[in-house]
């Protein structure tokens, strides 16, 4: 699902209401009493598509070896919300790429 401009979080359109947009996506699906029957089997992958024009304190990865083109860029938010999400977990060892959210989808999903 992607917002139209009134939900943005870029730099230049942002108007507060982008993380209400998703609270009320996650809330339909998990709900306060999870009683629509889609929380223990799904996983909410909540990205942004570009860094938005906000500074980051830390610069690109940069890969060693010869990678040829490919090379990380800024950072940018990745939200999974989901039963099997251990509460508070967070990673900030190693950079992924979106390629990372796919990896996931494969390995979890019934074969």
């Amino acid at each position: 699902m992607i917002p139209d401009g009134r939900w943005s979080d870029h730099a230049n359109d942002n108007t507060g209401l982008g993380p209400s947009w998703v609270a009320a996506i996650v809330n339909a699906i998990g709900g306060f009493n999870n009683n629509c029957g889609y929380w223990q089997n799904t996983a909410i992958v909540i990205a942004w598509d570009d860094w938005g024009g906000w500074f980051d304190h830390e610069p690109p990865v940069v890969l060693a070896g010869n990678q040829g083109d490919y090379q990380y860029g800024f950072r940018v938010p990745l939200i999974v919300v989901s039963a099997y999400t251990p509460r508070g977990y967070i990673n900030n060892v190693n950079p992924h790429d979106f390629g990372s959210i796919l990896r996931m989808v494969r390995r979890y999903l019934p074969h």
